[in-house]
This record gives structure tokens, C-alpha cells and sequence, in this order.
């Protein structure tokens, strides 16, 4: 399920961490940040890609509305929750002016902060569905040339084609329109390659950028494609493949005890994250810039494997 990014900006700490269990009890939004005032949020680096700001109306330095106001020029489908302590008509007044989804008084009832999220999840969806289905709409109408490269759609998906193995560029093409057109929600984004590795990668404590450089080399030079005798005798670079590569720490779940997986075999993020980041440029290196989702974020990715072939290449036993 897509859980959209929004960011609490509230002065009374104890109110915000009110509003932050509301938000998060829902299980639809994903928390990019939570403020003291306008002012940090908008002085954040990275600046967040927000889709729903919950704002106190009035703070000390800018007020909910002008910071809604200035958010509004970034972020034009930013959606929005006025929390106030205020009932004032011209509060209310100018939140309409700005197209507020909904004005909420203190204090905050819990039921009604969550049906005004839960409305605003609706909201969001259905905008996200209507662009997608214009933008398929339009790749129907241009025609087959933008198939042929990848591919990114303004939706929260990541909806994968490994096509490996299909030598005729009119089957990938029939096939992508087949996939497009079954597909049950048109809010995708699409990764079209004609063949290509799809790499989950996880990684263990006892990992370093030596063993990155060498789990390239071995993944990168395998001889997996099949060749004019239906042989695995071709490499990545023999059929012009492409990479995708997504973190995946749950390679190291254990069950060999309970019911509940344990972890504790994956490298924490401080370590992992600088090892994934130098896989990727281990990739760049050996000539396969590769395609890549963000270190622990929420993805949903689908792959058709032709074959299939699906290979564990472990680094403690390379040599």
C-alpha cells in the first residue's frame, strides 16, 4: 500500500506527538518530518517531497497559512490540515482561499483528525490514478518509440519488465502494452529494459568496499544469457544489458528459531548504507550505471523472470 510523505508543524510538542500517534495509527502516511516551527521545516536539507502538511494555524515567526502559502509554490498538489486554536472566520476564510482540505479545531478530536486523513488518502489516489491514466493515455497516442527507453511514470509504483532473453524489440513492445493494459492500477512507474539483472543486494556486518568490488565483478561478468545454441554462454555486456539494484536487508532474516524472523545477521543502516552506495558506483565503474531504489525505502517492485534464473552469489565464498 502507497503511503504518502507528510510533515506535523506544531508548536506544543505535546500536541504534535498527539497528532504523530493519529497519523501514524492509520498505517497510510509516512512521517518526513515533524517541527517546532515554519521556519525548519522549510530550512530542511534534503528538502522533503511532501504530499500533506498538518500545520497549527498560528506559531511564533510564520503562521500555518503562510507557510502553506509558501509550500504551495513547491509543491502545487501539496494537500493540507489546518489544526487551530482559533475559531476565527478570517482563519477559516483564508484557509479556503488556499484550498485547505480541512480546518480542525482544538482540541483535536481524534476521530476527526482520522477521517480527515483517511478522506485525504482518498483524495491523493484518485489524483495520482488520473494522471497516470493521462500519462498512459498520452504513450498511446505518441507510439511505440517511448516503450523502447525507460520509463517514469508521476505515481508511487515501481512496476519492473526483465525481459531477458527476447531478441525481437516488437515482442518487448506487444508485451509492455499487454502488461499496461491488464494492468489492474494504471499509477506506475515503469522500468522497460530488454534484458537486464535485477540485484537484491544485502549486507552483512563483516562486508567492506573489497567485497562490494568483487560481488560487481563476479555478478557483473556472469555468462547467464542464452546464445544462438540456447546455451548460458552470454554475459551483460554480450546482450547490452541493464542493472536494477535494490537494497534488501530481509536476505538475512533468520528463522531458524520462533516464528518471527530476526535480523540481526543484516549490517545496521550506518554500515550498510556506504557499502550499498559503493556497490552502485561499483557498477558505474564496470561500465552498468545501474537503475536503484532509495537505501530503506518503501517499494513495491515486480519483475517478470524469464527462465527463470535466480542465482545466490554470496561474497564469503568468492575467491
Amino acid at each position: 500500500m502507497r503511503q504518502y510523505q507528510l510533515a506535523i508543524v506544531e508548536d506544543e510538542p505535546h500536541t504534535a506527538r498527539y497528532i504523530q500517534g493519529i497519523v501514524e495509527a492509520t498505517n497510510l502516511f509516512h512521517i518526513a518530518a515533524v517541527c517546532e516551527s515554519a521556519e525548519e521545516l522549510l530550512t530542511l536539507e534534503p528538502f522533503p517531497d511532501l504530499d500533506v502538511l498538518v500545520t497549527d494555524v498560528k506559531m511564533s515567526g510564520l503562521t500555518g497559512l503562510e507557510l502553506l502559502r509558501e509550500l504551495q509554490t513547491r509543491l502545487p498538489q501539496l494537500c493540507s490540515i489546518i489544526i487551530s486554536g482559533y475559531d476565527s472566520f478570517e482563519y477559516a476564510r483564508d484557509a479556503i482561499r488556499l484550498n485547505v482540505s480541512n480546518y480542525i479545531l482544538k482540541p483535536i478530536s481524534k476521530d476527526e483528525l482520522t477521517v480527515a486523513l483517511l478522506h485525504l488518502y482518498d483524495q491523493l489516489s484518485n489524483l495520482r490514478q488520473k494522471s497516470g491514466e493521462e500519462y498512459l493515455n498520452s504513450l498511446y497516442q505518441e507510439g511505440e518509440q517511448p516503450l523502447e527507453q525507460a520509463l517514469s511514470l508521476p505515481a508511487p509504483y515501481y512496476h519492473v519488465l526483465m525481459a531477458a532473453g527476447m531478441n525481437d524489440q516488437n515482442q518487448l513492445i506487444l508485451r509492455c502494452r499487454t502488461l499496461l493494459a491488464l494492468e489492474k492500477h494504471p499509477e506506475l512507474q515503469i522500468c522497460i529494459y530488454q534484458y537486464g539483472f535485477l540485484i537484491l543486494l544485502g549486507i552483512a556486518p563483516e562486508d567492506t568496499p573489497e567485497s562490494c568490488r568483487k560481488l560487481a565483478e563476479k555478478c557483473l561478468g556472469l555468462r547467464i544469457f542464452r546464445d544462438e545454441n540456447d546455451k548460458m554462454n552470454r554475459s551483460l555486456a554480450d546482450v547490452g544489458g541493464s542493472v536494477l539494484v535494490v537494497s534488501q536487508f530481509t536476505l538475512y532474516g533468520d528463522v531458524s528459531h520462533g516464528r518471527r524472523p530476526s535480523f540481526i545477521g543484516a549490517a545496521r543502516p550506518e554500515t550498510a548504507i556506504p557499502l550499498y552506495e559503493q556497490f552502485l558506483a561499483e557498477c558505474e565503474r564496470l561500465g552498468f550505471p545501474p537503475q536503484h531504489g532509495e537505501f530503506g525505502a518503501y517499494m513495491q517492485v515486480e519483475s517478470v523472470n524469464d527462465g527463470p534464473v535466480t542465482l545466490i552469489v554470496d561474497t564469503k565464498d568468492l575467491k
